[in-house]
């Protein structure tokens, strides 16, 4: 079974991770070899036929079983302005976090032939039992010219976020709920490395470019359901791997392969437990 390696970036610290097995299939796999479903940016990529339509949730009510909670976030993210500390960084390197034209837009830039994933986290709140959700969709891929075949990059959810106070270049440590515009999600933890814990393939998800996707999650103790577009795709049961981390930050992330990819974050909702 092959591996590949996948750093993460953040303008103040680099963590580098390793996806392993199936995530391999998922990520690297389809950002490499499923590339039939996504183009360059001379090429842009149209919408997939019969897309399911999401369930809107009322007012501010969580609309996640069990349907309780408490309000604790709630941004559009169109700016820092409700005093949330969401990261607003560059690296120099193409790894940005940024408010941008309304939204919240995370840029990550994979180095010369390597994938990579640049988070950018919200500094002011810990969360440990909660509902999540946020409208995510990527917006830009910009591929190496050719001989270089194209790839794609994915949206993704973080959670559970923590960094030591003393610092190593792998010490930080999170889940991530990732989506891509094929079809694709993965749970996976990071400890150094990135680890796949559940991941599947779903209708739920609007796939192609510029096409939005709501994000939710409901961590609760060591449960965890993935929802895309409010409709559940997984149910990872208590594991040794979902009792890893308690509690962290909050945040959004880009995945890259080969390329540039620009993802774009609006609207995003927590209730605590």
């Amino acid at each position: 079974m092959s591996e590949g390696k996948q750093p993460v970036h953040r303008p103040r610290n680099l963590v580098k991770l390793l996806f392993i097995g199936t995530v391999v299939l998922l990520i690297v796999g389809s950002l490499g070899i499923a590339t039939a479903t996504f183009a360059s940016k001379s090429n842009p990529v149209t919408a997939a036929k019969h897309q399911p339509t999401p369930t809107k949730a009322p007012g501010n009510k969580n609309p996640y079983p069990p349907n309780t909670g408490t309000l604790a976030l709630n941004d559009a993210l169109k700016n820092n302005s409700k005093g949330y500390g969401w990261e607003v960084s560059n690296d120099g390197n193409g790894n940005i976090c940024s408010f941008t034209n309304g939204v919240y837009q995370v840029q990550a830039h994979a180095y010369q032939t390597t994938s990579s994933m640049n988070a950018c986290i919200e500094n002011k709140k810990t969360f440990s039992n909660f509902a999540f959700e946020v409208h995510a969709k990527v917006t830009k891929v910009v591929n190496l010219p050719p001989p270089n075949p194209p790839s794609q990059g994915c949206a993704a959810l973080l959670f559970r976020y923590t960094r030591p106070a003393v610092h190593t270049l792998y010490s930080d440590t999170f889940y991530t709920f990732t989506v891509c515009p094929d079809g694709h999600y993965v749970l996976s933890y990071a400890r150094g490395y990135l680890y796949p814990m559940a991941s599947g393939q779903t209708r739920a998800i609007h796939q192609g470019l510029n096409q939005d996707n709501v994000l939710g999650l409901v961590a609760n103790g060591t449960k965890f359901d993935l929802y895309i577009n409010y409709q559940l795709v997984k149910k990872v049961l208590p594991s040794h791997y979902t009792r890893l981390y308690a509690i962290g930050d909050v945040g959004f992330g880009a995945t890259s392969d080969m390329n540039t990819v620009t993802t774009q974050f609006s609207n995003t909702r927590l209730w605590t437990f």
